[in-house]
């Protein structure tokens, strides 16, 4: 059984205190998270929320959902 590793976006913005890392671009976290290796993210504040809006957001970095 393969393990896949996903990530949390607070490394790159924080859901509770917005302003730490509010300038940070979603793309840039997806982006980031990718190239560090992670298959996945789990949600933040900066996601869409509508099911197809975030399939094709995280589908352009080649991520799945993983919360």
């Amino acid at each position: 059984m393969a393990v896949r590793i996903g990530a949390n976006p607070i490394g790159w913005s924080n859901d509770d205190w917005r302003e730490l890392g509010g300038e940070t671009l979603l793309e840039t976290c997806l982006a980031e998270a990718k190239e560090a290796g992670f298959e996945g993210m789990e949600l933040g504040h900066k996601f869409p929320r509508e099911a197809m809006a975030l399939k094709e957001v995280l589908g352009r970095f080649g991520l799945d959902l993983v919360s």
